[in-house]
């Protein structure tokens, strides 16, 4: 539900100085079927978007799916952000949209991997960005897309700085397009710029800042394991730069 307060109110406000608004299509029945295990609210801006997920009672492409939405209380418009709006949103994807800022940017985390949940393991998660405005960040970077973080911090480097982390959650957004994250980090570096690459040795869960670049330009992650020879230059650049904040050593 929205919550806001009511005209003509003064002082602390108590229970009843607000109303409430349900969010349209997020009703846990239909009849008497159960559709929803439970639906939440994550965020909301300055223009009254706001963002949440979810959870399916039922299984979807083999998981319980936690489906992200997109909600404009001011226009009153519902939309789920699934394969219509982008491909890393797949049919049965679970996902979490952690913030929304002014310019209706939003970043949270989202499946990597399309493997059975249900009666497998969990799912491989990364971060992702998607710009819901009608303003682009950078050429590169148009309104309307979605993004893997991991491929924005892709600079194509085997043994360069950025294929030391691979981006897991992203937290948090401000107006300025700089995200807070949570990272894997592998001191030795990865094998591979790829999205699966092995860690050349022990892996740690550090905090990060991501800085955007305006003049950079996308470098997508391969499928590929393995390290891949190129000739000439680098393909593309870092489109944010990352600061490793504070770690702590996963357990084994």
């Amino acid at each position: 539900a929205i919550f806001k307060l009511k005209d003509g109110v003064s002082g602390i406000p108590t229970a009843e100085s607000w109303t409430a608004s349900y969010i349209p299509n997020l009703n846990i029945e239909q009849g008497n079927d159960r559709i929803y295990r439970y639906t939440i609210a994550t965020d909301i801006n300055e223009q009254n978007k706001v963002i949440g997920v979810a959870k399916r009672a039922k299984s979807t492409e083999r998981s319980y799916a936690e489906m992200m939405y997109l909600y404009d209380a001011t226009s009153n418009s519902f939309k789920w952000l699934d394969s219509s709006v982008s491909s890393i949103f797949f049919a049965g994807a679970n996902g979490y949209p952690s913030a929304i800022n002014k310019n209706d940017q939003i970043v949270g985390w989202v499946d990597a991997e399309t493997v059975n949940q249900v009666n497998g393991r969990q799912r491989r998660q990364r971060a992702f960005t998607y710009l819901a405005g009608s303003d682009a960040v950078t050429d590169a970077l148009p309104a309307k897309s979605a993004w893997m973080l991991d491929d924005l911090t892709n600079d194509d480097n085997v043994n360069g700085n950025a294929n030391r982390f691979r981006i897991a959650q992203a937290t948090g957004i401000n107006d300025a397009g700089v995200i807070s994250a949570t990272a894997l980090k592998c001191d030795a570096g990865y094998k591979s710029t790829s999205k699966n690459a092995e860690c050349d040795g022990d892996e740690r869960l550090v905090a990060v800042k991501l800085i955007p670049r305006v003049d950079a330009q996308v470098q997508p992650r391969t499928d590929d394991e393995t390290s891949v020879s190129r000739k000439g230059g680098s393909i593309g650049l870092v489109t944010l730069s990352l600061m490793a904040l504070l770690g702590f050593r996963r357990r084994k």
